[in-house]
């Protein structure tokens, strides 16, 4: 079947097409709010890991500090007992074997002093490193312009 009148009209005829229903740059579009909101959430997220992370290192920056100055405090007194036993050691007539062990306990605990100051001071200093990294970031989190984004 043949239909001549539906063919001329349908070779006269253009599509019309709205470019405004195509249109993704409309303010209320309901894309860009998903987005945004998308965003939004994603940087909050962020932000408050961030902050999770930077609690955690001033904990561990606070334990470590306290667990230093038990370990030292029992050093020092492990050390003013050898010095002790040093004195009591270093009498008139005295073995010099036991005198020359008692020195060498001292150094030993002096020595063992030194290595935790030093352990110490490495261990807080990576967890500053540490934390002044998070707080870049938080900072650089803060100054992203969201808008800038989308």
């Amino acid at each position: 079947m043949e239909y001549p009148q539906y063919e001329e009209l349908l070779s006269n005829t253009h599509p019309v097409v709205d470019a405004d229903l195509y249109s993704s740059d409309w303010p209320d579009n309901a894309i860009d709010l998903e987005r945004k909101g998308f965003l939004s959430e994603t940087v909050e997220q962020e932000r408050s890991r961030i902050e999770s992370e930077l609690e955690e290192i001033n904990q561990q920056l606070e334990d470590r500090t306290f667990v230093h100055e038990e370990t030292v405090r029992s050093l020092e007194d492990s050390l003013r007992t050898e010095k002790e036993h040093l004195e009591t050691e270093s009498r008139p007539f005295a073995p010099q074997k036991r005198i020359l062990e008692q020195k060498r306990r001292i150094r030993e605990v002096k020595q063992q002093l030194h290595i935790e100051d030093r352990k110490l001071w490495q261990d807080l200093e990576e967890l500053k490193v540490e934390r002044r990294r998070l707080r870049r970031e938080l900072r650089e989190l803060k100054d992203t312009d969201l808008s800038g984004l989308l």
